[in-house]
């Protein structure tokens, strides 16, 4: 993804989480749940077939806007503000952003997984690099517009 630029990573990411909002296909596989356990709840599954599908490590990344004012807490003002989504099951991985008083800032939470013991540092030790590779073009994009 290296090819890509910021903007164009942003453009793609935004068409493939509208696709996939704007899908049908978990609404009719909610609808199908809710029937068939509504009318028949002894037909649940065993827990171990939940067991399974929660343990398989999986991703969850959202993006809060914050408040743009300050607010305060026991009469002190917050200077930051973080937060992480929920977790469930083993091996999971989260990231956040959450944008306050003009500022974002990025939260991660993440379980070691047997199948992937390396995967929260990976994370982890990408982002300085990540975010380094952002702020250049961040910084190449404000010099061309600061010569027009």
């Amino acid at each position: 993804m290296k090819d890509l630029s910021t903007k164009g990573l942003i453009r793609q990411v935004k068409r493939e989480m509208l696709s996939i909002k704007n899908s049908i296909a978990p609404r009719i596989l909610y609808d199908c749940f809710q029937a068939l356990l509504g009318f028949a709840p002894g037909l649940s599954p065993p827990t171990r077939f939940y067991d399974y599908y929660c343990d398989m490590p999986h991703g969850v990344f959202t993006n809060v806007p914050g408040t743009t004012l300050p607010i305060a807490f026991a009469g002190e003002e917050i200077q930051e503000f973080r937060l992480f989504p929920p977790q469930s099951g083993k091996g999971s991985i989260g990231i956040a952003l959450i944008s306050y008083c003009g500022k974002v800032s990025i939260g991660a939470i993440t379980d070691i997984h047997r199948k992937y013991p390396g995967l929260a540092n990976g994370v982890c030790n990408r982002f300085t690099e990540e975010f380094n590779s952002i702020l250049e073009e961040a910084i190449i994009e404000l010099s061309k517009k600061k010569k027009l």
